[in-house]
């Protein structure tokens, strides 16, 4: 009877003891989380701002590659820094990188751009923003857009291959995607030029009519032009049909203000 007693009291101790630490830490977790939403609502309007002013910059990269003024671009992108907490991935890092990943794409650093943002892919793919299926359709979108422009321009063909490899990996990908299907045009842009470094140029033809099949039925008439453009050079200018091809996305650039096509292209389908 006398040690069920001590027993008893015991375990009233550890119990107190018990709960008096898990008070504690939640005490702890609790006054963490209001001094986080005072810091937090500081400055509200700021963090907006500078959100609101940093994405606009960076969606407006495409508008300065339009008009040709890369520069521009580049001195947007520089001039605007958003605050953000360390050990973190925001969508505004991704807004980030596919700005500057298309600039170098237009001004034809892919190597450059590879080297420079891989942590920044690394990053990307250790986030929870790629469960989302339109960030992840655009983000391999823009690795293959990458890799296959880094593999037309790189010295070393063990690279070029792995580019290329990685490359085609990514166009799976993007091809087992459910739901949408514009990410099978996204594949449809990268694959006839990974026909055509790998020495397929008929293969790379067919695979362009395609992409101007399926952008054309995703109403997508940037990649349309780009592909026609693409099948014209193979076809050449001399020929009819490839002549046509050219006036017509020509034709498309100029209407969109569009001043360097051919460069332009490079940030689409790139590679040739």
């Amino acid at each position: 009877m006398r040690t069920s007693l001590v027993w008893q009291r015991r375990q009233k101790i550890w119990d107190y003891l018990f709960f008096r630490v898990r008070t504690t830490r939640r005490t702890r977790r609790q006054r963490q989380q209001r001094q986080q939403r005072r810091r937090q609502q500081r400055q509200p309007r700021v963090w907006g701002q500078q959100g609101r002013q940093r994405s606009r910059a960076r969606f407006g990269t495409k508008v300065w590659l339009c008009r040709d003024r890369p520069e521009f671009a580049t001195e947007e992108l520089t001039r605007l820094d958003w605050p953000s907490p360390p050990g973190a991935y925001h969508v505004q890092h991704w807004f980030a990188l596919e700005a500057e990943a298309e600039l170098a794409l237009y001004e034809g650093r892919a190597i450059e751009a590879l080297a420079a943002h891989a942590s920044d892919f690394r990053a990307l793919r250790r986030s929870l923003l790629l469960r989302l299926q339109m960030m992840r359709s655009f983000s391999r979108w823009l690795r293959a857009r990458l890799l296959v422009a880094g593999a037309k321009q790189a010295d070393d063909a063990r690279q070029a291959r792995s580019w290329r490899k990685e490359a085609a990996k990514l166009c799976r990908k993007l091809e087992r995607e459910k739901v949408v299907s514009y990410p099978k045009v996204f594949a449809a842009c990268v694959r006839p030029a990974l026909s055509l470094q790998n020495g397929n140029e008929k293969g790379a033809i067919q695979e362009l009519r395609d992409a101007i099949a399926i952008s054309l039925e995703h109403n997508m008439l940037f990649h349309v032009a780009g592909a026609r453009y693409r099948l014209g050079t193979l076809l050449g200018a001399e020929t009819a049909e490839g002549k046509g091809l050219l006036a017509q996305a020509r034709a498309y650039c100029e209407a969109q203000g569009v001043k360097d096509p051919p460069r332009m292209f490079e940030t689409v389908i790139p590679g040739f």
